[in-house]
This record gives structure tokens, sequence and C-alpha cells, in this order.
């Protein structure tokens, strides 16, 4: 009888008894290690034919921590130079984006971040958001290929008021260009991308308004607690209402203009849906599964052409 016959006459045997015998110690048919090891090595040699391992222990699954520590890095603008306030370049982006990948670190979206807090998912070992605020075109012309070449998820919080622009609202002044629906529509579509909230029109300039300037998301002066309530409520669901019609969902995460917060902005923001909100604030968070409240005020490390990788690994070790 030839080697190929034997080789696929054992195999078949070994086969049988895999599937046919009881699983238990004293019935399971004893096998000479060395014997078959010698046999099984010319059966390969010879033959070409492989014969694969008979049980092998299913691997241990990893227990879901019950928090996690999670930097976030936040963005605006991207150009060729940068600067040392908010825009970095399109150089040191990338160096950023390729050192966070090839040392472990996995961005996630916002909606896998709730879910681990509402028990319904898990997190990688060491997950990381990026989020850029406002919604510039750069950050659709020169991030979003270089998200994509390293398969590497952001949230962008967008003025809903300057979607689509590059002059301020009622002037014809101009502003670092905003990208428009179409593009944010291919941004989604990727998976790689959000579409959030960073007010409809909480977020005015004082160099261009002329009339009531609302910089942030807080109460003015002589405001009632009531117009206050209002006017927040209605700037939320305008934005809210615009990216459910453009994206077709509801935004649940909001970013403070200027990074300006307090408790009664809190407590409307959670009123109407918000999932998440962002502060300017620096440092590691800390959340954890079952306790959603861990997921408000969160704090973010501002990236710019200062941020060297020097700079981020300290970010990243909680060291500001």
């Amino acid at each position: 009888m030839s080697t190929k016959r034997i080789a696929t006459l054992i195999f078949i045997i070994i086969t049988m008894l895999t599937v046919m015998m009881p699983l238990s110690a004293s019935a399971a048919p004893t096998i000479n290690a060395g014997s078959f090891s010698s046999v099984a090595g010319k059966i390969t040699a010879n033959s070409g034919i492989v014969i694969p391992s008979m049980i092998k222990p299913l691997p241990d699954k990893k227990p879901i921590p019950d928090e996690v520590e999670l930097p976030i890095l936040m963005y605006h603008h991207i150009d060729e130079v940068g600067d040392g306030a908010v825009t970095i370049s399109e150089a040191l982006f990338e160096e950023h984006i390729e050192y966070l990948t090839s040392n472990g670190w996995t961005p996630i979206s916002f909606d896998e971040l709730i879910a681990y807090t509402d028990g319904e998912g898990s997190l990688p070992e060491k997950p990381i958001i990026i989020v850029f605020d406002d919604g510039y075109e750069s950050n659709y012309s020169l991030a979003f290929p270089i998200l994509s070449k390293y398969n590497a998820k952001a949230t962008v919080c967008v003025i809903g008021v300057s979607i689509g622009k590059s002059t301020y609202k009622d002037t014809e002044q101009p502003i670092i260009p905003h990208f428009d629906w179409e593009a944010a529509r291919e941004l989604v579509d990727s998976g790689l991308v959000s579409i959030q909230h960073h007010t409809y029109d909480m977020h005015m300039s004082a160099l261009y308004e002329t009339g009531i300037l609302r910089s942030s998301a807080l109460k003015l002066q002589n405001e009632t607690d009531e117009e206050y309530a209002a006017a927040l409520t209605a700037d939320y669901n305008k934005l809210s209402a615009l990216i459910e019609s453009e994206l077709g969902y509801t935004p649940n995460v909001f970013a403070y203009p200027n990074g300006q917060y307090d408790d009664s902005a809190e407590e409307l923001l959670h009123s109407l849906g918000a999932r998440v909100t962002l502060t300017t604030d620096t440092g590691i968070n800390v959340v954890r599964r079952g306790d959603s409240g861990s997921l408000y005020l969160l704090k973010r490390y501002t990236m710019n052409q200062n941020t060297d990788l020097e700079t981020l690994q300290l970010y990243l070790d909680g060291q500001e």
C-alpha cells in the first residue's frame, strides 16, 4: 500500500475516533505520542499531507474591565505649517495618527464608548478618541485621507451656521472655510467619522458680531433662566434637526464652545438628549461600565504644532 494511501487511512481513523468516542478521560483512546509524531512526520514529509491538531482548547476570553482610562485628543484646523494655537500641519497630524496606531492605540467612536457604558459592548485594550471642533474644510480634504489610510475613527463637532461657509454669517468677512453637507455625508458614509454638536450659533465671534454676542452655551448677563433655557433648547434642536435631515441620525455628543460650561448648561443638555459632553479641561478620563454619568464633562488635550511626539506621549501618560 502506498504511503499516501496509508496517510489518508490514518487521517480517517483518527477523525472517526475523535467524533465517535466519549470525551471522558477513562474512555478516550491512548495514543503513543512519540510513535505517532514519527509516523506523522513521515507522512508530512513524503506525501505533502498535514494532519491537523485534534482538539485545541478555546482561548481564554478576557473579562470586560469595569472602567477604562480614555485620552481624548482635540484638533481644529489643519494646514501646511500649523501654529501654536489650534492649528496643526498635515505632516504632524499624520505623524500623530501613525504613532498612535503603531503603538497599540485604537481610535474609537463615541457610539462604541456609549455602548460600553450601557453594558452592551467592549472596548479595545488602549482606546482613544480623536475629535475635531468647528468643522473646517481641512478636516475633510486633509485629515480624512489620513484617517482613511490608518483606518482611524474620528468625530467632528460642527457649528451649524458655518457649515459650507467661507465668510462669517451675514457678512463678507472671510473665515477659514468649513466643509458642506455633501462632504459631511461622505465622511459619515465612510464609517470612520461621526458628525456631532458644537451648537448651531452659540460660538459667535466678537470680531464680527454687531448685536448680542453669544460666544458660549452659557447664560447671558441679565438673561432670565427661562430665556436662557429657551435659547439653548432652540439652538440645540435646530442643529440636531439639520443633522437628522442631512445625515439620517440624531447627534448625542456636545462640545462646549470655548470650553465654557456650568451646571445649568449640563442639566439642560442632558434633558435634550446629549449622552456625552466635552470640555477643554485637560487630563485622562476614567469611563466606567454601567455609569452613563462618566461620559459627561470629558476632558481633552488640545493639539497644535507644538504637540510633537514627545509631548503627545506625555499626554497619553496623563502628564500635563
